[in-house]
């Protein structure tokens, strides 16, 4: 039998890496890499799974399957979108200091 804990965790992971997925899908096409931006989700993912893991804390287990993966996944969503457009506003910046110097 699983523990309560060990159930929510495995929950938190799951959602982190279909989250992973999708963000690798949706933001192929933005001005990093594909392999850049492999990289930064693939390091973000510690601070996503926690954040999944957070959310899958608060909510209830009477609230059922959905409404956990549903807070796991939010909470990881965020994450991944958070780090792709702090590293897209790098970029930016990077790109308009040199624009400057030219």
């Amino acid at each position: 039998m699983v523990s309560e804990a060990q159930l929510r965790a495995d929950l938190a992971r799951e959602a982190t890496d279909r989250c992973l997925a999708r963000a690798l899908g949706a933001w192929g096409t933005t001005s990093l890499g594909r392999g850049e931006l492999a990289d930064l989700l693939l390091d973000a993912r510690p601070l996503a799974i926690a954040m999944a893991d957070a959310g899958v804390a608060v909510t209830g287990l009477e609230e059922g399957l959905a409404a956990l993966q549903a807070a796991a996944e939010g909470g990881a969503h965020e994450v991944f979108v958070k780090a792709i457009k702090a590293r897209e506003a790098e970029i930016t910046a990077r790109e308009a200091e040199l624009g400057e110097g030219a």
